[in-house]
Formats: structure tokens, sequence, C-alpha cells
């Protein structure tokens, strides 16, 4: 995460509800660099884009929602 992004305070968890489908991008996520602490991050893990707007919630479900303690 470089410095220029928001803090992020929690995780949450979802389920896709039987019956659904959701189109997703996956890929690993690219190297980056932050200016602001002059640093490199590497990237590697995969991330997921979910592909579609606003009607995603009719398709998941929440099933957890854990802090992040820093």
């Amino acid at each position: 995460m470089t410095g220029g992004f928001q803090d992020i305070d929690r995780v949450v968890q979802y389920r896709v509800k039987e019956g659904s489908e959701i189109p997703a991008n996956v890929g690993p996520i690219g190297p980056q660099i932050d200016l602001e602490i002059n640093m490199y991050l590497p990237g590697g893990p995969n991330q997921i884009e979910m592909l579609m707007g606003r009607e995603k919630m009719k398709r998941l479900e929440i099933i957890g929602i854990r802090n992040i303690e820093y």
C-alpha cells in the first residue's frame, strides 16, 4: 500500500449467493514505486476485480467483518 492511499481499517468477507455468478478479472498486482517514502513495492499476489455495478449486493452476502489492528 503506498503512502498516498487511505487507511484500511477492516476486512469484509463475502459469499456468492447460490445460483449467482460474478464476472471478474484476476491477475497479479503490478509493481509500484511509492515516491513519498522512496520505496519500490514489487507486487506479485493476485488481485480480483469484480465486473459488476451497483447490483452486486444482490449476488453477495456478507459473512464476516474483521477489524485490522495496526
